[in-house]
């Protein structure tokens, strides 16, 4: 069943990993099995507002990532704001 923006939360936990190659892996935190990775943190990020959407089955035609905002939490040396 399809949903739509109304239905997510304006602010999402989200902590940031940096494994030991350099790439960068994210969750969220509040959302069980939400989790993506990428090259960059800006890439992993961007990849976990998709993740994101498609974990609330919102519909491709109204996935707007500006929609989304992140709380970030430290982990290591990496802040996120």
């Amino acid at each position: 069943m399809s949903h739509t923006l109304s239905h997510l939360p304006r602010q999402v936990p989200v902590r940031i990993h940096q494994d030991t190659d350099g790439r960068f892996w994210a969750e969220a935190t509040d959302l069980p099995g939400c989790y993506t990775q990428g090259a960059t943190m800006d890439e992993a990020l961007q990849n976990m507002k998709d993740a994101i959407f498609t974990y609330f089955e919102v519909p491709k035609d109204q996935a707007n990532p500006a929609f989304l905002r992140y709380e970030a939490e430290t982990v290591g040396q990496l802040v996120v704001a």
